[in-house]
């Protein structure tokens, strides 16, 4: 299996974040509700208007959090973290400085503002062909998806009992026409790069990041229903 930041990769997964990035407006601020997330969002000067009030290592130190004691193999070691290219300029004017984290055949992604050291979104990716793959006689997409619903919780604050929530949205976009949902002042999508040259690089991440109800009806996203 090849792995999915490779030089050449990162560089796909930096475009493509950039362009996802560049696709959001400015919003309006809105605070995390108390009984769903415990982290608040706030307002920024970046292209979308809105950021998480978390770094880097504070998302790190979340996401193990929620790991149970079988799952320490699977801990965030924020040493591992690198920067993906230099940094790049919104169109607003905020430098953000894209970073990517491997681990395995899975990988983290994040958009970090540079001055002011916080989280725009994060993303868990991987090859398409892995995804669909299994390892031991189980789904890999099991695996891709829990850990992107525990690095979606981890950084949104949601309690422990929305995780299983957070999943089924991930999967819901992997399944139907439908790519992106909005929940709790979030959106959640999947997005997809192909690889021309050889289909077994074609990526797909899952991506999370905070947005207005402005912003919702803007673009006519689908909330997500149980």
């Amino acid at each position: 299996m090849k792995r999915l930041f490779r030089p050449a990769i990162v560089l796909l997964t930096a475009a493509m974040l950039l362009c996802l990035s560049a696709c959001a407006k400015p919003q309006d601020s809105q605070a995390a509700t108390a009984d769903e997330a415990i982290h608040a969002v706030e307002e920024s000067d970046n292209v979308n208007g809105m950021r998480f009030d978390m770094t880097l290592l504070q998302f790190s130190q979340e996401f193990n959090k929620g790991k149970s004691a079988d799952e320490t193999a699977s801990m965030m070691d924020i040493r591992k973290w690198q920067m993906n290219g230099k940094p790049e300029t919104d169109e607003n004017g905020v430098q953000v400085q894209y970073w990517y984290y491997e681990a395995g055949d899975i990988s983290f992604t994040a958009t970090v503002e540079v001055q002011s050291d916080k989280l725009m979104n994060v993303g868990c990716g991987t090859t398409m062909s892995h995804f669909m793959g299994m390892t031991n006689n189980q789904n890999n997409s099991d695996a891709v998806l829990d850990q992107a619903a525990q690095m979606a919780a981890a950084v949104c604050g949601l309690p422990a009992d929305k995780t299983k929530t957070v999943r089924d949205i991930f999967y819901r976009t992997t399944t139907g026409s439908d790519d992106t949902y909005w929940y709790q002042g979030f959106v959640f999508s999947l997005s997809k790069k192909t690889d021309d040259e050889d289909n077994k690089n074609n990526m797909m991440l899952f991506r999370v990041f905070p947005v207005t109800e402005k912003l919702k009806d803007e673009w006519k996203l689908k909330e997500y229903d149980s």
